[in-house]
């Protein structure tokens, strides 16, 4: 098992690293023409008087000179000499290039306008010094150019009370096309291992909803679904999807905040034996966190940053605390602790350099680690929850063998003391009456019952130990006929045989089988006792071969085909309900199904399946 989980997973590793890689890699270009980085930046720092346009004053007045007050600079971003300005204008030249669909590619911090000769033609937010951003970020914005506005003058206003001013990084002109595929490759990483992280979250709902008990992937689920949808949301392609900032600012953080109540939650369940009280104080901690810190938000009490700010301080005391208990958890020896010990450090470490890269900036050129660690950490946990779903599944497999078996000896109890009722009453009435002999036949019978019981039943309890061999098993099919043809003669049963010239031999235990034939047709021939047409066809289909076995009987009603298998279920009056259980567990061996259709007043069709090649194999 250990060595299966552990190819499983390194399978799964590589399929999702290959499929990274070749996204990385695949030619990723719409237009024939690249995109192109804007260059010879100039700014000024001004409140700038405005037409009835709309237009910056400057742009037609005569009166201020347009060279005047604007100054070179190589970066757009915080000019040096900025003092106490939160208005930037910044200018640049449009490419006199074509391109299809041609978009500006930029991001800017706060509020901004901007403009072309011709006037302005977009703005995010609002330049009112006196209101502020719901969102507290700056996403990427991909914007349509004017037509006609190859070669013309850029300009742009921006607002920021920030300590930051300007462009992020680099404005581009190109094709919008190209700008989604480029924005789509370069968050790759996080929307495959977000989109990884939702689907093995769906996965795992399914074993909670089957192994209802188990706390375990109910926590495990809460925790890998909402850290998909948090490594989604950081990327800029939602954005495209539905251009509101806000709202997935709000989801965002919503699945932090339940994303690590949710490894915390797990982390409990992981070590349940123990009841770990601090643990548990710990992610009800996190949610009640979670709920007020969102109403406060909601409400302008208190801003995004101002409450990631706080909650980092929590997340690191969290990250200590469970770091802690796993660490004595190890120390115990407890099972998969150690595993769960190296993943956990790794996460806690790349959240921590993520957590000091946003506060003190230090590490610029140093992409996010956090995804990175959660996937290690959740692939170390995919193996031992695994570990443990198979553990299960053997245990239930066990159960429900045990309780089969309990039902099958309560059942063989009930039936055996009725025979055995019989008997000692027919032996009290000997006993008196010496001279009756006719009372044995009826002992003998009442006998041979519970033999047929008892065989069923210890058929059933013990494994199957024969060897295989090759037949043609039409020929056994003739054979069980055999047996039976004067018989349907009597009761006037046509017997009709269709069988496939490809059929060749198969591999099986032919007293078996025939044992199961016997039981089936004997079924089929007390369902027609007024006679009527009994058909056999054998097919072979792909890899199988199909024999179906259809009568004209009386059929079976709907609320007793739900029972078929049960055992000692029947519908006959003197059946012990064990044969049809017997004949699938015989077709089982073999590798086979066997199905049963019928429809009341109408006939029964029993299907059995049976593979060409050797089952043992």
């Amino acid at each position: 098992m250990k060595i299966f989980t552990k190819f499983a997973f390194l399978i799964l590793f590589l399929s999702i690293l290959a499929m990274d890689i070749g996204l990385n890699i695949a030619p990723f270009t719409y237009s024939d023409v690249e995109p192109v980085t804007l260059k010879n930046w100039a700014y000024r720092w001004e409140e700038a008087p405005k037409e009835g346009t709309g237009r910056p004053a400057w742009f037609t007045s005569t009166k201020i000179p347009n060279d005047e007050n604007w100054h070179p600079i190589v970066l757009p971003k915080n000019p040096e000499d900025r003092k106490n300005q939160n208005e930037l204008w910044l200018r640049t030249k449009i490419p006199d290039m074509t391109w299809r669909d041609m978009s500006l590619s930029i991001q800017i911090y706060e509020h901004y306008e901007i403009y072309t000769t011709k006037g302005k033609f977009y703005s995010y937010g609002s330049m009112d010094p006196t209101k502020r951003l719901d969102y507290p970020g700056t996403p990427q914005r991909i914007i349509s150019l004017p037509i006609d506005s190859a070669g013309d003058d850029l300009y742009i206003r921006v607002f920021s009370a920030s300590s930051n001013i300007g462009i992020i990084g680099q404005a581009q002109i190109g094709s919008k096309a190209d700008f989604y595929l480029r924005t789509f490759r370069k968050d790759i990483d996080k929307l495959v291992l977000g989109s990884f992280y939702v689907l093995t979250a769906v996965v795992f709902l399914y074993a909670y909803v089957h192994f209802r008990k188990q706390k375990l992937f109910g926590s495990f689920t809460f925790f890998s679904l909402f850290f998909g949808i948090y490594a989604i949301c950081r990327t800029s392609t939602v954005y495209y999807l539905y251009d509101v900032p806000i709202l997935w600012t709000y989801i965002e953080l919503i699945s932090l905040y339940l994303g690590v109540a949710g490894i915390t939650m797990l982390i409990e369940q992981i070590f349940i034996t123990r009841s770990i009280r601090l643990i548990r104080v710990l992610w009800q901690f996190h949610l009640v966190y979670a709920a007020i810190s969102f109403l406060l938000i909601v409400t302008h009490f208190v801003t995004i940053p101002q409450s990631l700010a706080a909650y980092q301080v929590v997340i690191v005391l969290t990250m200590m605390l469970l770091l802690h208990r796993i660490y004595l958890e190890t120390r115990r020896g407890t099972e998969g602790a150690r595993a769960l010990l190296t993943g956990s450090m790794i996460v806690c470490t790349t959240g921590i350099l993520d957590i000091m890269q946003n506060v003190w900036k230090w590490m610029d050129m140093v992409p996010p680690l956090t995804t990175f660690g959660l996937f290690v950490f959740i692939c170390m946990l995919l193996v031992q929850i695994i570990k443990r779903l198979m553990e299960l599944m053997v245990y239930a497999q066990s159960s429900k063998r045990l309780t089969v078996v309990s039902q099958l000896a309560a059942g063989v109890a009930h039936e055996i003391r009725n025979p055995i009722a019989v008997i000692s009453g027919f032996v009290q009435l000997m006993q008196k009456k010496p001279d009756q002999t006719q009372y044995l036949d009826l002992i003998s019978t009442e006998v041979k019952r519970i033999n047929d019981i008892v065989s069923d039943f210890l058929f059933f309890a013990k494994p199957i130990h024969t060897q295989m061999v090759e037949k043609y098993v039409p020929e056994i099919v003739e054979q069980t006929l055999a047996l039976f043809r004067d018989s349907m003669q009597e009761k006037g049963i046509e017997i009709r045989t269709i069988s496939d010239s490809r059929i060749t031999s198969n591999f099986c235990e032919p007293n078996q089988l025939k044992q199961v034939f016997i039981n089936v047709i004997k079924n089929a021939m007390e369902s027609m006792p007024s006679g009527g047409l009994l058909t056999i066809t054998m097919k072979v289909n792909k890899s199988n071969l199909r024999i179906r076995i259809i009568d004209q009987g009386v059929g079976i009603a709907p609320e007793e085909m739900q029972r078929i298998g049960e055992p000692f279920f029947t519908t006959k009056e003197t059946g012990t309900g064990l044969g049809l259980m017997v004949c699938a567990k015989i077709i089982e061996y073999h590798g086979g199904k066997l199905e049963i259709r019928s429809k009341l007043n109408k006939g029964t069709t029993v299907e059995i399946i049976l593979p060409m090649e050797n089952p043992m194999n």
